[in-house]
């Protein structure tokens, strides 16, 4: 799975999620939402998990660039281990 769908799906499942919950409001308690107030919580809530989203992979990203700097460094100290002479201490 790639980031780009892993992104996607970490905004799509809690709206979704939050879709769910308001349609199960409305069926088991009856209550009558008004479209306009549904619509502001909607909106703010996948505002809010779009912001949520791109922190986790923005953080994910420099860990992701950290990883691969000490993979280039390691990889430099073990060629240098591999040019040292035998004999030498």
């Amino acid at each position: 799975m790639n980031k780009r769908l892993l992104r996607w799906l970490t905004i799509i499942i809690p709206v979704g999620f939050m879709g769910i919950i308001f349609l199960t409001l409305k069926l088991v308690f009856s209550e009558d939402f008004q479209l306009f107030q549904f619509l502001i919580i909607f909106i703010s809530f996948s505002i809010g998990s779009v912001i949520f989203s791109n922190w986790v992979f923005t953080i994910i990203d420099q860990r992701e660039l950290q990883i691969n700097q000490y993979a280039v460094q390691l990889k430099a100290l073990n060629q240098a281990s591999l040019l040292k002479p035998s004999g030498s201490s």
